[in-house]
């Protein structure tokens, strides 16, 4: 394993920052240019598909975790058939709950209040695995060894007072 510590407070931390800031403002503009170029179809197919995805309360992702440990990506079955997959014959759902909202019209006319009421509901998404169907848009992965460029790299790291350490666990 590969540890990296700080060697102590460089002289120059803050050129470093702007050095920083200038990258990042870069890497924006290059990425925007890429964009009005028309050069993001995958990442925009990969952000629409992602943008579907509901994002769930503390509590719901707890259900989620405890009925179904390896889940990755969890929507509902009109969610999965929107994006062009179906749900596993046989799949079981996993439950969650679901908030109602009530106008005072939908419920008890006795109510002098003039709030919402909200009601709860077990309803049961499903996990990608539970799914068949178009595969999901997903972003460009670059990986592999760096070989000879290993060398460049620990240069460049010790270069910013960093000290980098190999040490077995």
């Amino acid at each position: 394993m590969t540890t990296a510590r700080r060697a102590g407070s460089a002289p120059g931390a803050a050129s470093k920052a702007e050095i920083a800031r200038e990258a990042v403002s870069a890497a924006i503009d290059e990425l925007a240019a890429q964009l009005d170029a028309g050069k993001s179809e995958s990442l925009t197919a990969y952000l629409d598909m992602m943008g579907r995805f509901h994002r769930y309360s503390f509590g719901n992702i707890m259900l989620i975790m405890g009925q179904r440990p390896d889940a990755t990506r969890v929507a509902g079955l009109r969610a999965w058939q929107s994006m062009g997959r179906c749900v596993k014959r046989g799949e079981k759902g996993i439950v969650i709950i679901a908030p109602m909202v009530f106008t005072k019209s939908d419920h008890d006319e006795r109510s002098d209040s003039d709030r919402p009421v909200v009601r709860f509901r077990a309803t049961h998404v499903f996990d990608i695995s539970q799914t068949e169907g178009e595969p999901l848009p997903e972003l460009d992965r670059i990986g592999g060894d760096p070989g000879k460029h290993l060398h460049m790299l620990e240069a460049a790291i010790a270069a910013d007072g960093i000290r980098l350490e190999t040490v077995n666990d």
